[in-house]
C-alpha cells in the first residue's frame, strides 16, 4: 500500500492531509486478522493526586505529611504498547517477558487480561518487584517521580523459558515489537535469544524500540529517536554532521531492514531499501504531555506493519497515533480506532518548520516584498481568491485578542481571579495564550469551547457554575462590540477615515483583482452581521455581493471551510482558489482543500509593515507566499501568475 511520491516532500504535506485518510482506513480495516506479540519491560504508570493544602505534620518525624487524595495505575512501556495495539484493533496481541509476583503484578496481568491480550508468555518473578513510575499530581501539575524498578538478574531457567514463548509466538503473528526500556530486555542473552528469533528466515518482522541498547540488535527494523540515531551513528563510524535522514538510511542499509527516525515536533523520517520518506507533525493545539506518545508511535507502527503495510504508510499511521497521545495530558494514554478515523480527516500537518523559525532564510520575490515560502505550481488560472477579514483587511477589531485574553483568564481563574498564586496565573496565561494562537481565524464558538475545555481542565471553578460556550461567545461579543462601535461611529461622523481601519492597500488590490476577473469572497471566523457590518463602514461590501459568510453558533460549521467546499467543485483543470489571510486557521483549510495560501503578517496597530509574530505559525500553517500588506499589489499578482 505505497503512497505517492509527493508525501515523501516536507513541502508538500497537504499531499499527506488527503492521502492519510485513506492509509488509516486501509489499515484500521486489515488490523482485526493482524496479530502482533509484545516483548520487553512491562510497567505500571501511577498517577497519584497529592493534596497541596496538607499540612499536616507526622507525629513520629515530625516532617510534612503528603497525603494522597486519589489514585489511578495504567498501563506502562511494553504494557502500554500492548493497550495501543488493542485500541487500534489489533485482534492478536501476546505479552512476553517478566512482572514481580507482588500485587502490583497482579494488578498489571488483571489489566492486560481484561483487554483480551494473551498472558501466557508473560512470567511471574518471585521475590522481584513489578516496575512501576509512580507520577505525582498537585494542583494539576506533576512533581518529582517515584520509580519502583525491577531488580535481579535473570536466571538460565528463566531465559529458556523466554526462548520458547518466544517461538511459539512469534510464528503466530505479523509482527514481533520490542520495548526496552530497563536492564531486563537488555540482559546480553535477551537479545542473543531475540536475534536468533529474528534471523530465522520463517520469522516476521522485528521491530525494536530499545532505549539504549539499539546497537546489539540484528535483523530487525528500528525505531530510534534523534539522539539515538545519532549515537547509533557515531558508533558505526558515520559521519556525525549527517542529517536524521541521512543517519536513517545508514543504519537501514547496514540492517536491511527499515529504520524510523522520530523528530519530535518535526515528525518522523523512514529509511528503507534505499529509499528516504518524510513525514511531517501533525499540528497539535491546547496543553500537551508526551508520555506515553513514544509507545503509541511503536505500536502504531508495528500495527500498520503487521497488515502488510508499507513502511511509509506504517509511519503516516505511527505519526497520527502520537499525535493524539500527546493531547492526552496526565494520563499514558492510548489511540483508537474511532480517533485515528477522526483524526485523519482533520489532520493538519505541520511545514517546514526549519524555515518557520528561520527568518534569516527567507526568500523573496524581485521586489522584496513577497516572501516565497513554496511556489504555487505554475500554470494555475486563479478564478476566486476567499478573504478572511479581520487582521487581513480589516483592523476594526483590533485589539480583539487582549479581550479575549482577558475574558479567558477570568473565566478560568474564577473565584481565584483577584488572588491566584503567580504560578497558577502564569499557568493559565500561558494556556490561554496557546489555545488563542491556534485557533486565530477559526469561529468564535468554537474558541470558546476550547475555554470550556480550560475552566474544566483547571478545576478551580465549580462545576455547576462553568458556562456554555454560547454564554462565554456572548460575554466576549459584548465586550468587543462596545470597543467596535465607537470606531465605527468615529468613521461615520467623519472624525475618522476608512483607511484609518483598513490594511494597507487593501480595498485597492481587492478591486485590482476584480478588475481581473477574479470572484471576491469573504469567509470570517466573526458572526456575519459583525462582518458586513465592518466591510460596509469600511467601504469594500459592494465588492462581495452575496459571497460573505460568517460565524454562527454552530461550533461545527466553519465559513471558511464551507465557502471553500462551496467553490472547489465549480473548478476546471488548472484554475484555481486562492485564500488569503493572517490565521492559521484559513491556511490548513486552504492546503486541505488544494488551494493556494497566502499569508498575511500584518501589524494590525501600524495598519502596514510586517509582523514576525505571525510568520512562524503562518509558514507552519501552510501559508505558500506572505506579505505585510498589500502595498505591493503587482508584485503579489505576479507571484500568483495573475497577469
Amino acid at each position: 500500500m505505497p503512497l505517492s511520491a509527493a508525501l515523501c516532500d516536507p513541502a508538500h504535506p497537504e499531499t499527506s492531509s488527503r492521502a492519510a485518510a485513506h492509509v488509516v482506513d486501509a489499515i484500521l480495516g486489515a488490523l482485526p486478522a493482524a496479530g502482533v506479540a509484545v516483548v520487553g519491560d512491562f510497567c505500571l504508570d501511577a498517577y497519584w493526586e497529592v493534596d497541596p493544602a496538607s499540612d499536616e505534620i507526622s507525629i513520629e518525624t515530625g516532617l510534612p505529611v503528603r497525603r494522597v487524595v486519589s489514585q489511578r495505575y495504567e498501563l506502562g512501556g511494553a504494557g502500554n504498547v500492548a493497550a495501543n495495539l488493542v485500541a487500534m484493533g489489533v485482534g492478536q496481541v501476546n505479552a512476553l517477558g517478566w512482572v514481580g509476583d507482588d500485587p502490583f503484578g497482579d494488578l498489571l496481568v488483571a489489566q492486560l487480561a481484561a483487554l483480551a491480550i494473551d498472558t501466557a508468555g508473560l512470567r511471574r518473578r518471585a521475590g522481584h518487584p513489578t516496575p512501576v513510575y509512580v507520577k505525582r499530581l498537585s494542583d494539576g501539575v506533576e512533581t518529582n517521580r517515584i520509580d519502583l524498578v525491577a531488580t535481579g538478574r535473570l536466571t538460565d531457567p528463566e531465559i529458556e523459558q523466554f526462548a520458547a514463548d518466544l517461538a511459539q509466538a512469534a510464528f503466530t503473528v505479523g509482527v514481533v515489537v520490542v520495548n526496552q526500556q530497563l536492564p531486563t530486555c537488555r540482559d546480553p542473552r535477551v537479545v542473543a535469544t531475540i536475534n536468533a528469533a529474528a534471523a530465522d528466515p520463517a520469522a516476521p518482522l522485528f521491530v525494536v524500540d530499545s532505549r539504549d541498547a539499539g546497537h546489539e540488535f540484528r535483523a530487525v527494523a528500528l525505531k530510534i529517536n534523534a539522539y539515538e540515531a545519532a549515537r547509533l551513528s557515531a558508533l558505526s563510524g558515520a559521519d556525525s554532521a549527517a542529517t536524521p535522514a541521512d543517519r536513517a538510511s545508514a543504519l537501514s542499509a547496514s540492517t536491511g531492514k527499515p529504520v524510523v527516525v522520530t523528530l519530535g515536533d518535526r515528525g518522523m523520517v523512514v529509511a528503507d531499501r534505499g529509499a528516504i520518506g518524510v513525514v511531517p507533525a501533525v499540528e497539535v493545539g491546547g496543553a500537551t504531555d508526551p508520555v506515553g506518545a513514544g509507545d503509541t508511535a511503536l505500536a502504531g507502527l508495528a500495527a500498520a506493519l503487521a497488515t502488510a503495510a508499507e513502511p511509509l504508510s506504517a509511519v503516516v499511521f505511527a505519526n497520527l497515533a502520537a499525535s493524539i497521545v500527546v493531547t492526552k495530558v496526565h494520563t499514558t494514554g492510548t489511540a483508537s480506532a474511532s480517533e485515528l478515523r477522526s483524526a485523519a480527516r482533520e489532520c493538519a500537518y505541520v511545514h517546514q518548520p526549519e524555515l518557520a523559525d528561520d527568518e534569516q532564510a527567507a526568500r523573496y520575490s524581485a521586489g522584496g516584498s513577497v516572501e516565497v515560502v513554496e511556489p504555487p505550481p505554475p500554470g494555475l488560472v486563479v478564478r476566486h481568491a476567499v478573504f478572511d477579514h479581520d487582521g487581513t483587511l480589516s483592523t476594526l477589531r483590533e485589539g480583539w485578542e487582549p479581550v479575549m485574553v482577558a475574558l479567558m483568564e477570568e473565566a478560568v481563574l474564577g473565584p481565584l481571579a483577584e488572588d491566584a498564586d503567580l504560578v497558577t496565573v502564569r499557568r493559565v496565561h500561558g494556556q490561554v495564550i496557546e489555545l488563542i494562537a491556534s485557533t486565530t481565524g477559526a469561529p468564535t464558538i468554537r474558541q470558546m469551547e476550547g475555554l470550556v475545555g480550560l475552566v474544566r481542565a483547571f478545576g478551580l471553578v465549580d462545576p455547576g457554575a462553568v458556562r456554555t460556550a454560547a454564554a462565554y461567545k456572548s460575554m466576549y461579543n459584548e465586550r468587543l462590540s462596545a470597543m467596535v462601535d465607537v470606531r465605527i461611529a468615529q468613521i461615520r461622523s467623519g472624525r475618522l477615515d476608512p483607511t484609518d481601519f483598513r490594511v494597507k492597500g487593501a480595498a485597492e488590490f481587492l478591486r485590482l483583482l476584480q478588475a481581473r476577473g477574479v470572484v471576491l469572497h469573504l469567509a470570517s471566523g466573526t458572526d456575519t452581521s459583525g462582518v458586513r457590518a465592518d466591510a460596509s463602514a469600511l467601504g469594500y461590501l459592494d465588492l462581495f455581493g452575496d459571497r460573505l459568510d460568517g460565524a454562527t453558533d454552530d461550533p461545527e460549521r466553519d465559513a471558511k471551510r464551507t465557502t471553500l467546499e462551496r467553490i472547489m467543485p465549480t473548478l476546471a483543470e488548472g484554475e484555481a482558489v486562492v485564500v488569503i489571510g493572517d490565521g492559521p486557521v484559513e491556511m490548513r483549510e486552504a492546503r486541505r482543500s488544494g488551494a493556494v495560501a497566502v499569508g498575511v503578517c500584518s501589524d494590525e496597530r501600524r495598519r502596514h509593515g510586517f509582523n514576525l509574530n505571525k510568520r512562524s505559525r503562518l509558514i507552519r500553517s501552510g501559508a505558500m507566499l506572505l506579505v505585510a500588506d498589500f502595498s505591493a499589489p503587482g508584485e503579489l499578482l505576479n507571484a500568483l501568475g495573475i497577469s
